[in-house]
């Protein structure tokens, strides 16, 4: 639900979904048109139908149990990478980094190179490898969110201004 959207937005439209649909049971059986509901109001209607199908496919081919290994997340259907290693970074707890465009901006800037999505994820996993990998990887999503937009960053109010390589030489306008 946070995807393009603010996150006072999409924290409302999740305690309302969440009111509506307290089991993931509720989602199996619901209406279809009333879960897109939802997520129109976000401007997703696409992840309605996979949110769906992810949720349906862990209840019936995983007995309700979400599987802590990579391939079987991808293999189910609605699940992609980002999904996968979301899910077994925060519910599995495993050592894997969840990258989005604010990730790949943040470091990109910081590191003065364009970053790929994997390239991104394996410098998180290496530098965070003894620990605190989940809180660091959603600081840098809020911060990619708050601080280091795509246009206008406030490189002023950011944290690693001193070591970022776009503050100390920005491109030229």
């Amino acid at each position: 639900m946070l995807i393009r959207t603010r996150s006072e937005v999409a924290e409302r439209v999740f305690l309302e979904f969440i009111r509506e649909y307290p089991e993931p049971e509720l989602l199996c059986s619901s209406d279809p048109e009333r879960v897109l509901d939802y997520f129109s109001k976000l401007g997703l209607p696409s992840r309605a139908k996979r949110l769906i199908q992810a949720v349906c496919a862990v209840l019936e081919e995983c007995g309700g149990e979400i599987p802590c290994d990579y391939r079987e997340l991808r293999r189910l259907s609605g699940v992609g990478d980002y999904i996968a290693r979301v899910l077994l970074s925060r519910v599995c707890g495993k050592h894997y980094s969840f990258v989005d465009s604010n990730v790949i901006r943040v470091l990109s800037r910081f590191a003065g190179v364009p970053l790929k999505a994997s390239e991104a994820a394996g410098i998180l996993e290496e530098a965070f490898a003894g620990g605190d990998l989940p809180p660091v990887n959603v600081a840098l999503i809020d911060l990619g969110s708050g601080v280091c937009g795509p246009r206008r960053p406030r490189c002023p109010e950011c944290p690693l201004r001193e070591e970022c390589s776009y503050f100390s030489s920005p491109p030229a306008p």
